[in-house]
């Protein structure tokens, strides 16, 4: 896209959900709340009011679609190209489809679970980058912090999941089972792992963990949250293989307020004085394990890592909310706004409609963004691109939830070409295309999160690497206090015109 494109355009073709004859009802999701949409509502408050077990309506749920692989051609990288590059693209693409697309395609809808098999055996498993510092994420009370006492809240957390464990056996809850937990225990264990816990008291110690419902530990010494000390990161990052965020969230939620603390920050309820006291593990570990090369790898990866959050205070949802616009979508451009350049962006949305469906990827950085911020110093004008630029990036995620979005069809297109050994030029340079700016802890540029807190505070997470180091990082992270500041303008004053250098 260029500047002088902006007055001339038009906008990019919303393509409709791709709907099976099992998720018809997924329409909903693109329907704004009348009248019409009383009579559904009504049936699923009745089917609701049942309270169903756990598994009542499991073979009701459909399978994801294979979305039409002409719409996913189509919509891969126009807004990433500049003219000769999308024109080679489009050729490419047209190649792709006249030869290996529709067998490719057919491959992947003989396959039920295709997304989830694929995208969880080469996305989630296959990687072997260090978990420490990549698609990791952590959580800390900074706000809210309802005791400072350690044995207290380990106390919660334990009763918490004993009583999630008890909804899953009266089939309450949806569990989640890892057939390949005992695979990767296996690829881990070494030589010199069974020669040191396969008898004596490391064997006994090494029996009691793995016998155990769970393994909590707790440190004999004071961390600090602030400041230098990094030694927060340990107690606050979660890993992301056994599953998504949204689960230690609700943790969280349910430790500190449903089961609550006492006025002294000890735990609710009556002491039970009949059970044993805890007993200490005994190890018996030579030296000469390689527990200092072992640190000595993580101090670097950790010194590799740029990672700033801070609180952004001028205004939080309740604003957004008044400008009648999606959260998500106002605080996507602004993000698109502060990177300076137009790039591939990753955002995560959840795909929980259908059977075992985990995540898709929206494209954040559409033709509609570019238009906007191209577009950023005219008034009214501007106002109504970045209208039209939101309600863009809020269809995207409709598809995504509704299994029309593009990234998770083309790595498994990708996946099935190398399964029967034909090459794609044009499904090797889609996969090797680099993204920029993505929701989720990677190699790349760099890595932004944010959670809307409060009516009045938003909360944003920007991490790099300094291997990779690039100045515009700097830049990215002072941007980010006041280009929000400049959208809310836009729709506050009639006078839009900027001027901003760092």
């Amino acid at each position: 896209l260029r500047i002088d494109q902006v007055n001339n355009f038009k906008c990019e073709k919303t393509y409709p959900p791709y709907f099976s004859c099992k998720s018809g009802t997924h329409i909903f999701i693109f329907l704004t709340p009348s009248l019409s949409c009383f009579p559904f509502q009504t049936v699923v408050r009745l089917l609701s009011s049942r309270k169903p077990l756990l598994y009542s309506y499991q073979t009701s749920l459909p399978h994801l679609p294979v979305p039409p692989i002409q719409d996913t051609l189509e919509r891969s990288v126009k807004p990433l190209l500049d003219v000769a590059g999308f024109q080679r693209m489009t050729r490419l693409a047209a190649e792709f489809e006249k030869s290996l697309g529709n067998p490719l395609q057919k491959h992947l809808k003989l396959k039920a679970l295709w997304a989830t098999n694929y995208v969880q055996k080469y996305v989630y498993l296959r990687s072997r980058s260090p978990i420490m510092v990549n698609s990791d994420y952590y959580g800390f009370p900074v706000c809210v912090t309802h005791t400072a006492n350690q044995a207290a809240r380990a106390g919660n957390i334990i009763t918490a999941l004993f009583l999630y464990r008890r909804k899953v056996n009266r089939e309450e809850l949806n569990p989640v089972r890892d057939k390949t937990l005992f695979l990767h225990l296996t690829k881990m264990s070494t030589r010199t792992f069974f020669l040191i816990f396969s008898s004596g008291v490391n064997k006994r110690s090494l029996d009691c963990i793995e016998n155990a419902a769970f393994f909590v530990t707790l440190d004999d010494q004071e961390e600090g949250m602030m400041g230098e000390d990094p030694s927060w990161t340990k107690l606050c990052v979660t890993k992301h293989s056994w599953a998504d965020a949204p689960i230690v969230a609700h943790l969280w939620k349910v430790n500190a307020f449903h089961l609550g603390y006492t006025a002294d920050g000890n735990c609710r309820g009556e002491i039970e004085s009949s059970l044993p006291p805890p007993q200490c593990l005994s190890w018996d570990i030579p030296l000469e394990t390689q527990v200092s090369e072992s640190l000595a790898v993580a101090q670097a990866l950790a010194d590799d890592v740029d990672c700033r959050v801070f609180p952004f205070r001028e205004f939080g949802k309740g604003r957004i909310k008044k400008m009648k616009m999606s959260l998500d979508s106002f605080v996507q451009l602004a993000l698109q706004l502060d990177r300076g350049t137009f790039c591939l962006t990753y955002e995560a949305s959840m795909t929980r409609l259908f059977r075992e469906g985990r995540t898709e990827t929206v494209r954040s950085c559409s033709n509609e963004s570019c238009v906007f911020v191209l577009a950023l110093e005219d008034g009214e004008h501007c106002r109504k691109l970045f209208r039209k630029a939101a309600e863009k990036h809020q269809n995207l995620y409709r598809l995504a939830m509704t299994g029309s979005s593009i990234d998770r069809h083309l790595f498994c297109l990708y996946v099935v070409s190398k399964y029967l050994g034909v090459e794609s030029p044009f499904l090797k340079e889609v996969s090797m295309t680099q993204k920029c700016l993505a929701c989720f802890s990677s190699k790349i540029f760099s890595f932004v999160s944010y959670i809307i807190m409060g009516e009045e505070m938003i909360n944003f997470h920007v991490e790099s690497r300094f291997s990779n180091y690039n100045k515009n990082v700097y830049r990215f992270v002072l941007s980010i206090f006041y280009v929000p500041c400049i959208i809310f303008f836009i729709f506050q004053q009639h006078i839009c015109h900027f001027c901003f250098v760092i």
